[in-house]
């Protein structure tokens, strides 16, 4: 994690982009090719029905969001974030891997 994640993260700031690689193919977009489960494509078709973004959209936010999620839960014990909705309940999260 990078020393400055939680005060990057505090202000509003987007991650700092990779150096540019030899896959990268110009101008600010970067072709990947992935394989999804049926169950991951179809979440992702209802997140861009929903939404209204764009299927290349929705996955962009999702991995930044995820590096986010990644960073919250080293910050704390490593295993688990607790999230407390508008209500005052607290939900964990326990991701295994």
């Amino acid at each position: 994690m990078e020393p400055d994640s939680a005060k990057r993260r505090a202000s509003g700031q987007p991650p700092t982009p990779p150096a540019a690689s030899p896959a990268h193919t110009g101008g600010s977009l970067t072709r990947v090719t992935a394989n999804f489960t049926p169950r991951a494509a179809a979440s992702l078709e209802r997140i861009a029905e929903k939404t209204g973004d764009s299927r290349t959209d929705v996955l962009n936010m999702a991995v930044m969001a995820y590096e986010t999620i990644l960073e919250l839960i080293e910050e704390g014990d490593g295993r688990t974030l607790r999230v407390q909705l508008p209500n005052g309940e607290v939900r964990v999260l326990q991701f295994i891997g």
